[in-house]
């Protein structure tokens, strides 16, 4: 794995899924970060930028993030973690371009054949 392969968690660092996450995570990225701070616009701004992003239900969000993730990270894999979506809010994260919209458990199964076009990008 190239040094410099992050990946920014959008999520509640105290919650024992995102816990579980960041494990999973570590297995492929050589640094993990969490934030729950998605209404200022500076968390999209980190050096080197995140080759992915995970977008979390444990954090709460305007219904515009995903559109300001894209536009502020537009060269980033977009996943999404939900155990439930409402149709809109569905819509509006697969419009934003997300790779993966799904639950966690399916995430931990597969994060293996999800990640792994990140990993060989020339992005990385």
């Amino acid at each position: 794995m190239p040094d410099n392969l992050c990946s920014l968690v959008l999520g509640d660092a105290r919650l024992p899924i995102i816990k579980k996450l960041t494990t999973v995570l570590e297995k492929h990225f050589s640094s993990v970060t969490i934030t729950s701070n998605v209404a200022d616009e500076e968390m999209f701004r980190y050096e080197p930028e995140p080759a992915l992003v995970i977008f979390t239900d444990t954090v709460k969000h305007g219904r515009d993030i995903p559109f300001k993730l894209r536009k502020q990270l537009p060269k980033v894999g977009f996943v999404v973690l939900f155990d439930r979506v409402e149709p809109e809010m569905e819509q509006r994260l697969r419009s934003a371009g997300s790779i993966f919209l799904g639950s966690y458990d399916t995430f931990f199964a597969y994060s293996q054949a999800i990640v792994e076009p990140l990993l060989s990008s020339p992005y990385s």
